[in-house]
């Protein structure tokens, strides 16, 4: 567990991690015991790291309801109790659309300025629609500033996996949402691509959408007025012209 810690640097000092676990049908055998073994070894590192910052863990896909959710500041029993009874649940579909909602509420309550990387651990395949998953990573992207996204499928994925995660990461390329998707084999290819994913920058700079509709307003604003001001420098232009020509032109003497 030392070498974990020693591995993941300081930025376990200063960034939260939320792992969202896929627990439906597909992933149970092999590909949930690997999601549930790394993600339990990363709470732990950090909970022995006694680090101010948080790892919280939510599952997706399953029936279960009192067994959601677990954060590194609970105590080890109860964090082994939450990755010791997840592969022993019913499993339902994979709508993970919920899960992002509630993380997003957590993550307000840090703050939108604290660095945070949200985990997914996956076979491949979501129940939600592409498009909706596209606008919600795309939000949480725009709503919070310091945050990266990465998406791990564990195991070889299924042909109809694949295909769907490939028209998903066609998608967000499309519309330029940042979200890392990484095929994964065995619990320590997963840790190695977890403590990669705590370890990296935050390299792009992006605002909150309400920063971005208030630039948007102030540079409408100033446009606003830039055209009003033209108009105005025209019609003074113009007036100056017309006071020009008038004291211009030859006046004719009287005659005697």
């Amino acid at each position: 567990m030392n070498s974990l810690v020693k591995k993941m640097k300081d930025n376990i000092e200063k960034k939260n991690v939320f792992m969202l676990i896929d627990c439906s049908g597909s992933m149970m055998g092999s590909p949930i015991e690997t999601a549930l073994d790394a993600a339990y070894i990363t709470t732990m590192a950090v909970k022995e790291a006694k680090s101010n910052s948080n790892v919280i863990s939510s599952t997706f896909g399953s029936n279960n309801r009192d067994l959601k959710r677990c954060s590194s500041h609970m105590s080890e029993k109860e964090i082994e109790k939450f990755f010791s009874k997840q592969n022993k649940v019913p499993a339902s579909s994979t709508h993970i659309l919920p899960e992002t909602d509630f993380l997003s509420q957590i993550m307000e309550i840090y703050g939108k300025s604290q660095p945070a990387e949200l985990i997914i651990i996956t076979d491949g395949e979501f129940s939600d629609s592409k498009v909706a998953l596209k606008d919600k990573f795309k939000s949480l992207l725009a709503d919070f500033p310091q945050l990266q996204i990465n998406i791990f499928n564990v195991e070889p994925p299924r042909p109809t996996h694949k295909t769907y995660m490939k028209k998903l990461s066609d998608a967000l390329e499309e519309d330029n949402v940042a979200v890392k998707i990484k095929d994964v084999y065995g619990v320590d290819e997963l840790l190695d691509a977890i403590t990669e994913a705590i370890n990296s920058d935050v390299k792009t700079v992006r605002y909150p959408s309400n920063e971005i509709d208030d630039i948007n307003n102030i540079v409408d604003q100033i446009n606003d007025n830039f055209n009003e001001m033209a108009e105005k420098i025209q019609h003074l232009e113009e007036k100056l012209d017309k006071v020009n020509k008038r004291y211009k032109a030859p006046t004719q003497g009287k005659s005697r």
